[in-house]
């Protein structure tokens, strides 16, 4: 099996040596099936700050999760039509840590030019900054419409930083503040120079003051999106990019210098799909080679036939035990194997689910 070596150009380098492939899209089963298996859904209220526009996320979030280009979930909103639900989301939202920092940062600005890149007179500008930080948490939880217990319940954190700074129309070295620039940070109690920027100024209040009596709004919705997108795979089957890679040598000699094999291999490389006709072919030739076995379940398995796949990895794992298999290469007859048989599980499971929505409550029960 062709080395590779990572030097400077590491990701050119792991690229070409990747071993070529069929990429697919493997259905991956959620944290939670039993959130899952239940599609008809209605959402109610999430308790805390940014609550009711979390509640219209969650709704869309809902509303857009597809598996095999169809809804998984059917919502019962104010905009459809009634239908009778199974479960119901709500949650609580609550804020883990709010920091500001407050400091002044100093810059110079030419205000007077001798020339297109002479400057003849600089004058110092001060600006008030606000670096604030949020990290929420939020715990949706699922209860079940017919027993009332509870199906599905998960904590999610996420935080948001942002920074603000404003023009100051004064020096703030000349009541106590220190230019961050010259100090990093400056010290001293926040909130009596707050206090004082507002007495004389009103600029701390009208630009930065609202951060102390909380976080703001669009900084909690922006940590609060972040969440969506994982509550969203914990709760309903997605897909993800697998890639099965062939085994491109052969131990038997007589296998790696046949034509059809040659030409299989350089077929691979550039159109995985194209060289499954030909490794199928192999596979019945040279019943005895771990590779054509190997290659053909790859060709099985990205077109979700699993049991012409499953055979023919096993085939290739048992061969292998006997032949002279590079170690990176049993490594992937065996990947192959455990892959493919998360695949298949993950496969049955979903159809499981989806026939369970039949036993849902209809539309015509109402």
């Amino acid at each position: 099996m062709k080395k590779c070596s990572v030097g400077l150009f590491a990701l050119g380098v792991l690229a070409s040596c990747a071993s070529p492939g069929i990429v697919y899209d493997a259905p991956v089963l959620p944290s939670s099936e039993a959130a899952a298996a239940i599609r008809n859904v209605s959402v109610d209220d999430f308790s805390g700050p940014a609550g009711f526009w979390y509640r219209g996320e969650f709704e869309r979030m809902l509303s857009a999760a597809e598996f095999d280009g169809r809804p998984w979930f059917r919502v019962s909103t104010s905009r459809t039509s009634p239908m009778r639900v199974a479960g119901t989301y709500s949650g609580v939202i609550t804020i883990a840590d709010h920091q500001v920092r407050e400091y002044i940062h100093t810059s110079s600005k030419c205000v007077e030019w001798d020339g297109l890149f002479d400057c003849e007179r600089r004058i110092e500008i001060d600006e008030l900054c606000f670096d604030e930080t949020v990290r929420v948490n939020v715990r949706p939880r699922l209860i079940d419409a017919r027993t009332r217990q509870v199906v599905f319940s998960k904590s999610y954190r996420s935080s948001a930083s942002d920074r603000t700074c404003h023009d100051l129309p004064w020096r703030a070295s000349d009541y106590g503040y220190r230019s961050r620039d010259e100090h990093d940070e400056y010290h001293g109690d926040r909130h009596d120079r707050v206090r004082r920027a507002n007495d004389r100024y009103n600029y701390t209040h009208r630009y930065g003051g609202h951060h102390y009596r909380g976080p703001s709004d669009h900084l909690v919705r922006s940590a609060l999106r972040q969440t969506l997108r994982r509550v969203r795979n914990d709760i309903a089957p997605y897909h993800r990019r697998v890639r099965a890679a062939f085994l491109m040598t052969d131990a038997d000699p007589m296998v790696a210098a046949d034509a059809k094999f040659v030409r299989a291999a350089e077929v691979a490389r550039s159109d995985g799909h194209a060289s499954c006709p030909i490794w199928q072919a192999l596979a019945v030739d040279y019943p005895a080679s771990v590779s054509a076995a190997h290659n053909s379940g790859v060709c099985a398995e990205v077109v979700s036939d699993f049991q012409q796949a499953r055979a023919a990895y096993r085939r290739s794992f048992d061969l292998a035990q006997s032949s002279a298999l590079e170690a990176d290469d049993m490594l992937r007859v065996t990947e192959s194997l455990q892959r493919l048989s998360e695949n298949e599980i993950g496969h049955r499971t979903i159809l499981d689910l989806v026939g369970q929505t039949e036993k849902q409550p209809s539309d015509k029960n109402l």
